[in-house]
Protein backbone atom coordinates (compact mmCIF):
# COMPACT_ATOMS: atom_id res chain seq x y z
CA UNK A 1 0.00 0.00 0.00
CA UNK A 2 2.64 2.61 0.62
CA UNK A 3 4.53 1.72 -2.58
CA UNK A 4 0.98 2.32 -4.15
CA UNK A 5 0.78 5.77 -2.60
CA UNK A 6 4.48 6.72 -2.81
CA UNK A 7 3.98 5.43 -6.72
CA UNK A 8 0.71 8.22 -7.07
CA UNK A 9 2.64 11.01 -5.34
CA UNK A 10 5.73 10.36 -8.02
CA UNK A 11 3.44 10.46 -10.88
CA UNK A 12 1.45 13.50 -9.62
CA UNK A 13 4.40 15.14 -9.44
CA UNK A 14 5.69 14.31 -13.06
CA UNK A 15 1.86 15.95 -14.01
CA UNK A 16 2.98 19.23 -12.34
CA UNK A 17 6.43 19.66 -13.40
CA UNK A 18 4.47 20.27 -16.93
CA UNK A 19 3.44 23.61 -15.56
CA UNK A 20 6.60 25.56 -16.39
CA UNK A 21 6.65 24.05 -20.19
CA UNK A 22 3.03 25.74 -20.61
CA UNK A 23 3.13 28.48 -19.48
CA UNK A 24 5.35 29.63 -21.56
CA UNK A 25 3.45 28.25 -24.95
CA UNK A 26 0.19 29.63 -23.24
CA UNK A 27 1.92 33.06 -22.80
CA UNK A 28 -1.60 34.75 -20.74
CA UNK A 29 -2.06 37.42 -17.72
CA UNK A 30 -1.33 35.35 -14.84
CA UNK A 31 -3.94 35.62 -12.79
CA UNK A 32 -6.17 35.03 -15.55
CA UNK A 33 -4.51 31.48 -15.94
CA UNK A 34 -4.41 30.54 -12.70
CA UNK A 35 -8.11 30.88 -12.07
CA UNK A 36 -9.25 29.01 -15.47
CA UNK A 37 -6.77 26.48 -14.96
CA UNK A 38 -8.60 26.17 -11.46
CA UNK A 39 -11.81 26.56 -12.92
CA UNK A 40 -11.25 23.82 -15.91
CA UNK A 41 -9.99 21.43 -12.63
CA UNK A 42 -13.01 22.07 -10.95
CA UNK A 43 -15.23 21.47 -13.68
CA UNK A 44 -13.57 17.84 -13.89
CA UNK A 45 -13.56 17.11 -10.48
CA UNK A 46 -16.82 18.33 -9.02
CA UNK A 47 -19.28 15.61 -10.20
CA UNK A 48 -16.76 13.20 -8.05
CA UNK A 49 -17.90 15.68 -4.52
CA UNK A 50 -21.15 14.82 -4.84
CA UNK A 51 -20.71 11.01 -4.33
CA UNK A 52 -20.28 12.26 -0.60
CA UNK A 53 -17.12 11.10 1.77
CA UNK A 54 -16.58 14.96 2.19
CA UNK A 55 -16.11 15.47 5.87
CA UNK A 56 -16.83 19.02 6.50
CA UNK A 57 -14.15 19.46 9.71
CA UNK A 58 -10.97 21.50 10.73
CA UNK A 59 -8.65 19.44 8.57
CA UNK A 60 -10.95 19.49 5.49
CA UNK A 61 -11.23 23.27 6.05
CA UNK A 62 -7.65 23.72 6.42
CA UNK A 63 -6.77 21.63 3.01
CA UNK A 64 -8.72 23.83 1.38
CA UNK A 65 -7.20 27.45 2.76
CA UNK A 66 -3.91 26.25 2.10
CA UNK A 67 -4.95 24.78 -1.44
CA UNK A 68 -6.01 28.31 -1.88
CA UNK A 69 -3.48 30.30 -0.64
CA UNK A 70 -0.46 28.50 -2.38
CA UNK A 71 -1.98 29.11 -5.57
CA UNK A 72 -2.33 32.75 -4.75
CA UNK A 73 0.98 33.15 -2.96
CA UNK A 74 2.53 31.52 -6.01
CA UNK A 75 1.26 34.07 -8.43
CA UNK A 76 2.42 36.93 -6.25
CA UNK A 77 5.88 35.73 -5.64
CA UNK A 78 6.53 35.13 -9.16
CA UNK A 79 5.53 38.89 -9.89
CA UNK A 80 7.97 39.92 -7.40
CA UNK A 81 10.88 37.57 -7.62
CA UNK A 82 12.57 35.47 -9.60
CA UNK A 83 10.77 32.34 -11.48
CA UNK A 84 13.27 29.83 -10.21
CA UNK A 85 13.10 30.96 -6.50
CA UNK A 86 9.43 31.54 -6.81
CA UNK A 87 8.88 28.09 -7.93
CA UNK A 88 11.76 26.13 -6.26
CA UNK A 89 10.66 27.27 -2.86
CA UNK A 90 7.52 25.41 -2.95
CA UNK A 91 9.66 22.74 -2.05
CA UNK A 92 10.71 23.42 0.70
CA UNK A 93 8.08 21.84 1.88
CA UNK A 94 9.42 18.77 3.37
CA UNK A 95 11.26 20.39 5.83
CA UNK A 96 8.20 22.33 7.47
CA UNK A 97 6.57 18.54 7.12
CA UNK A 98 9.59 17.46 9.24
CA UNK A 99 9.35 20.04 11.51
CA UNK A 100 5.49 19.79 12.02
CA UNK A 101 6.17 16.11 12.70
CA UNK A 102 8.97 16.84 15.32
CA UNK A 103 6.81 19.39 16.98
CA UNK A 104 4.01 16.86 17.59
CA UNK A 105 6.67 14.33 19.30
CA UNK A 106 7.50 12.28 15.97
CA UNK A 107 10.91 10.06 15.81
CA UNK A 108 12.84 11.59 12.66
CA UNK A 109 14.41 8.79 11.16
CA UNK A 110 18.11 9.00 10.96
CA UNK A 111 17.94 7.95 7.31
CA UNK A 112 15.79 11.38 6.30
CA UNK A 113 18.20 13.54 7.73
CA UNK A 114 20.52 13.62 4.32
CA UNK A 115 17.52 15.04 2.33
CA UNK A 116 16.42 16.91 4.75
CA UNK A 117 19.91 19.04 5.17
CA UNK A 118 19.90 18.82 1.41
CA UNK A 119 16.64 20.58 1.17
CA UNK A 120 17.83 23.37 3.83
CA UNK A 121 21.13 23.72 1.36
CA UNK A 122 19.08 24.23 -1.73
CA UNK A 123 16.58 26.94 0.33
CA UNK A 124 20.05 28.67 0.86
CA UNK A 125 21.04 28.35 -2.64
CA UNK A 126 17.87 29.56 -3.85
CA UNK A 127 17.52 32.72 -1.39
CA UNK A 128 21.10 33.22 -1.99
CA UNK A 129 21.09 33.08 -5.66
CA UNK A 130 21.20 37.07 -7.21
CA UNK A 131 18.83 37.88 -10.18
CA UNK A 132 16.39 39.93 -12.00
CA UNK A 133 13.74 41.33 -10.34
CA UNK A 134 14.78 39.64 -6.87
CA UNK A 135 12.99 41.69 -3.83
CA UNK A 136 13.12 40.13 -0.07
CA UNK A 137 9.25 40.35 0.04
CA UNK A 138 9.22 38.57 -3.07
CA UNK A 139 11.20 35.86 -1.35
CA UNK A 140 9.23 35.99 1.75
CA UNK A 141 5.91 35.67 -0.52
CA UNK A 142 7.79 32.18 -2.26
CA UNK A 143 8.81 30.61 1.30
CA UNK A 144 5.09 31.50 2.38
CA UNK A 145 3.99 28.82 -0.56
CA UNK A 146 6.44 26.34 0.92
CA UNK A 147 5.01 26.84 4.42
CA UNK A 148 1.70 26.04 2.17
CA UNK A 149 2.70 23.35 0.64
CA UNK A 150 3.70 21.42 3.56
CA UNK A 151 0.54 22.26 5.03
CA UNK A 152 -1.49 20.85 2.05
CA UNK A 153 0.61 17.55 2.35
CA UNK A 154 -0.38 17.07 6.41
CA UNK A 155 -3.67 18.42 5.64
CA UNK A 156 -4.31 15.86 2.86
CA UNK A 157 -3.17 13.26 4.36
CA UNK A 158 -5.14 14.18 7.75
CA UNK A 159 -8.35 14.27 6.40
CA UNK A 160 -10.10 10.92 6.71
CA UNK A 161 -12.20 10.41 3.52
CA UNK A 162 -12.32 7.75 0.83
CA UNK A 163 -13.11 10.02 -1.85
CA UNK A 164 -9.67 12.13 -2.37
CA UNK A 165 -10.96 13.06 -5.54
CA UNK A 166 -13.91 14.80 -4.35
CA UNK A 167 -11.90 16.94 -1.79
CA UNK A 168 -9.84 17.86 -4.93
CA UNK A 169 -12.58 19.46 -7.14
CA UNK A 170 -14.13 21.31 -3.61
CA UNK A 171 -10.45 22.75 -3.22
CA UNK A 172 -9.79 23.77 -7.29
CA UNK A 173 -13.96 25.11 -6.57
CA UNK A 174 -12.77 27.72 -3.96
CA UNK A 175 -9.80 27.94 -5.47
CA UNK A 176 -11.58 29.02 -9.22
CA UNK A 177 -13.62 31.93 -7.45
CA UNK A 178 -10.65 32.96 -4.90
CA UNK A 179 -8.33 33.78 -8.28
CA UNK A 180 -11.30 35.48 -10.22
CA UNK A 181 -12.35 37.78 -7.83
CA UNK A 182 -8.48 38.57 -7.73
CA UNK A 183 -8.14 38.89 -11.31
CA UNK A 184 -11.47 41.16 -11.46
CA UNK A 185 -10.25 43.33 -8.40
CA UNK A 186 -7.23 43.82 -9.91
CA UNK A 187 -8.92 45.63 -13.27
CA UNK A 188 -9.24 42.19 -15.51
CA UNK A 189 -11.88 42.39 -17.90
CA UNK A 190 -14.24 39.36 -19.57
CA UNK A 191 -12.85 40.98 -22.89
CA UNK A 192 -9.13 39.01 -21.96
CA UNK A 193 -11.36 36.30 -22.91
CA UNK A 194 -11.45 37.19 -26.47
CA UNK A 195 -7.53 37.57 -27.05
CA UNK A 196 -6.94 33.77 -26.23
CA UNK A 197 -6.35 31.98 -29.40
CA UNK A 198 -7.44 28.18 -30.20
CA UNK A 199 -3.79 26.78 -28.79
CA UNK A 200 -3.80 29.09 -25.90
CA UNK A 201 -6.92 27.51 -24.96
CA UNK A 202 -5.52 23.61 -25.47
CA UNK A 203 -2.64 24.76 -23.14
CA UNK A 204 -4.83 25.98 -20.21
CA UNK A 205 -7.15 22.77 -20.76
CA UNK A 206 -4.58 19.96 -20.51
CA UNK A 207 -2.89 22.12 -17.53
CA UNK A 208 -6.51 22.23 -15.73
CA UNK A 209 -7.60 18.75 -16.40
CA UNK A 210 -4.30 16.74 -16.20
CA UNK A 211 -1.21 19.00 -14.19
CA UNK A 212 -3.95 20.63 -11.54
CA UNK A 213 -6.84 18.04 -11.38
CA UNK A 214 -4.53 15.31 -12.18
CA UNK A 215 -1.81 16.06 -10.14
CA UNK A 216 -3.38 17.41 -7.47
CA UNK A 217 -5.56 14.26 -7.34
CA UNK A 218 -2.79 11.76 -7.26
CA UNK A 219 -0.92 13.36 -4.76
CA UNK A 220 -4.32 13.33 -2.81
CA UNK A 221 -4.49 9.50 -3.31
CA UNK A 222 -1.07 8.76 -2.69
CA UNK A 223 -1.61 10.71 0.91
CA UNK A 224 -3.73 8.10 1.85
CA UNK A 225 -1.60 4.97 1.92
CA UNK A 226 2.31 6.73 2.11
CA UNK A 227 4.03 8.83 5.01
CA UNK A 228 3.66 12.31 4.97
CA UNK A 229 7.65 12.67 5.46
CA UNK A 230 8.22 10.45 2.20
CA UNK A 231 5.50 11.55 0.23
CA UNK A 232 6.74 14.95 0.51
CA UNK A 233 10.37 14.58 -0.31
CA UNK A 234 9.36 11.98 -3.25
CA UNK A 235 7.17 14.63 -4.48
CA UNK A 236 10.22 17.55 -4.40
Amino acid sequence: NEMFGLTMVFIGAILWSTLSLFVKIVNIDAYLFTALRYVIASVFLMPFAFKGGIPFNRDMVMFVISYVLLGITLVFSIMYTANAIAIGMQFTAPLWVFVYDYCRGQRLAKKNLLPLAMILIGLLIFMLTPGKDVTWYGNLLALFSGILFGLLTIFSARVQTDNPIGITGIANLVGAVAMLACYFALGGSLASFDNIDAWQWAGVLFIGIFQTAGGFTLFNIGLKYAYTQKASVIST
